[in-house]
């Protein structure tokens, strides 16, 4: 049977404490790392769309009716190879008012003003399956411009 002044000397050991807290942090760190890297990549992602937007706009501005070219412009400003982006060019026309009209017709009060829109979205894949937000995540970027 162990003694009193045993038992109190063993209770004030502390050699493996060290280890024990960190296998019970360990995980939550390793999760936490892990979802800075997910966010990263998104943020990464988000930012190359947004060059890829910019870029269909741009050349938006030199043939605003090449949706083909606009659409490749924008691919090659995102610098993703196809299939990895999906890339969506519109073109629609307003009159000063405000109302929307086809871009063949004409307004009744000034002229009609001309847009370009480029959305682009690409699934991003994460490192692993998050309970809410799952084994991707969705990152969309959209621009338009009024061109002459």
């Amino acid at each position: 049977m162990m003694s009193l002044s045993r038992f109190r000397k063993s209770a004030r050991n502390e050699s493996g404490n060290a280890v024990v807290e960190f296998a019970l942090i360990a995980p939550i760190l390793l999760i936490m790392i892990l979802g800075l890297v997910d966010a990263g990549r998104a943020i990464g992602a988000n930012s190359r769309l947004g060059q890829g937007v910019t870029a269909g706009l741009r050349y938006a501005l030199t043939d605003s009716y090449a949706l083909n070219e606009i659409t490749a412009a924008a691919m090659s400003g995102s610098r993703y190879a196809d299939g990895d982006v999906s890339v969506n060019v519109t073109r629609f026309c307003e009159c000063p008012d405000g109302s929307s009209i086809a871009c063949s017709g004409t307004c009744t009060a000034g002229f009609k003003r001309i847009f370009v829109q480029v959305d682009m979205t690409r699934m991003e894949p994460t490192i692993f399956s998050y309970p809410i937000i799952g084994d991707q995540i969705t990152v969309s970027r959209t621009g338009s411009l009024q061109v002459p």
